[in-house]
């Protein structure tokens, strides 16, 4: 089983949200996260909130989204993405008057 792992660097525009596809599943195989970090430079002050969709629904974290400033965050997850789908990443500056930016990394298997 091949290990993938997914950089993605995201820059913020003040008060923007939206979502962002940063991989799809090749046809035919299976992706299973199975490692999460998120980094947050200095000055990110919380205002950057990110979190991880299937379709419609979001999968990490199942309550609030990740913020940070100036942190590694590590998580060992369980993630499961099917053939063809796209791994979403889920954003909001609540900042309006400056850009924040975040780099995440998934880790995980192609099975």
């Amino acid at each position: 089983m091949p290990r993938v792992t997914v950089p993605y660097h995201l820059k913020a525009d003040a008060g923007a949200s939206g979502e962002e596809a940063i991989y799809t599943v090749p046809e035919g195989k299976v992706l299973r996260i199975d490692e999460v970090t998120v980094r947050f430079p200095p000055g990110t002050a919380g205002e950057l909130e990110l979190s991880l969709k299937r379709g419609e629904e979001t999968v990490f974290p199942e309550e609030r989204p990740l913020v940070g400033d100036g942190a590694t965050l590590r998580f060992d997850v369980e993630l499961l993405y099917e053939s063809g789908e796209p791994v979403i990443l889920a954003y909001r500056n609540v900042n309006t008057a400056e850009a924040r930016e975040a780099y995440v990394y998934l880790s995980g298997v192609l099975v």
